[in-house]
């Protein structure tokens, strides 16, 4: 089951059913999924030690900017990627169409995927979680584009690929990252021919040198334009101080702002 919200700016909670607008100063949309057992009611979330077990590396990070810092080439993206892709092969009907999910895996990873896409059968809550957050972030970014949205931020982009498939005409995409996590997808796209779209603005972040507002703003973004973040697979750890922050500083960079993300 799903809980949908809202915080405005300044901060301030709604009641669950009062929809987010992008016409108030900034909206928040979240996601969290539990899971029933019979008569006994909540149980443990498979989707959450799945979680777990699949990104035990950065399980201890405290801070967005040092799970940047940490990403390097992100093996953290890569095993998302591979979720996304097994979906489109193991999933039917899929929830979350992705044509790029494969090509994007790489030659070598692609290969092996196909050869074995029943070794990530063992995931499929977890895939679903994945895919359903993908379609979820994307069915509100069309929403947001219907009432006047230009600007989509995607942090901690990874290998999400809703840049080269956007279909969204003036549709800017900002994809932020570490600047290495950024290079080893540039690198990726080359060797899958993906084209770079003229939307696509990349923001590598170095968090010794910059801030995200100082990266987004090199990357042509307009702090004067209402715009659309999702944050996705990141918050389950960081510290709810750190979350909050992030949130204020979303809201406090344009004039309107909606954000998804899951937790």
């Amino acid at each position: 089951m799903g809980a949908i919200g809202a915080i405005l700016s300044p901060p301030r909670v709604v009641k669950p059913d009062r929809r987010p607008s992008i016409l108030r100063p900034c909206s928040v949309i979240h996601r969290s999924t539990f899971a029933r057992t019979g008569s006994h009611g909540l149980r443990a979330n498979p989707l959450r030690r799945a979680h777990n077990n699949d990104f035990s590396e950065i399980r201890t990070v405290l801070s967005l900017e040092e799970i940047l810092r940490k990403a390097g080439p992100s093996r953290t993206a890569e095993r998302v990627a591979q979720r996304r892709a097994a979906h489109q092969l193991l999933d039917h009907p899929a929830v979350f169409p992705d044509r790029l999910a494969l090509p994007i895996l790489g030659r070598e990873a692609r290969e092996r995927l196909l050869a074995r896409p029943g070794r990530f059968e063992n995931l499929r809550f977890f895939r679903a979680f994945m895919a359903a957050r993908s379609r979820f972030a994307e069915d509100r970014l069309e929403h947001a584009v219907r009432r006047g949205v230009r600007q989509y931020v995607v942090l901690g982009a990874g290998l999400d690929t809703f840049a080269y498939r956007n279909p969204f005409t003036g549709l800017r995409v900002f994809e932020v990252d570490h600047p290495q996590t950024q290079q080893w997808k540039r690198d990726r796209l080359k060797e899958a021919e993906i084209a770079v779209p003229p939307s696509l603005r990349f923001a590598p972040v170095d968090f010794e040198r910059q801030t995200l507002k100082e990266a987004l703003a090199s990357a042509g973004f307009d702090m004067h334009q209402p715009a659309f973040y999702s944050w996705l697979g990141v918050t389950p750890y960081l510290q709810p101080e750190t979350v909050l922050r992030t949130l204020r500083l979303v809201c406090g960079m344009t004039p309107y702002a909606t954000i998804v993300f899951d937790y």
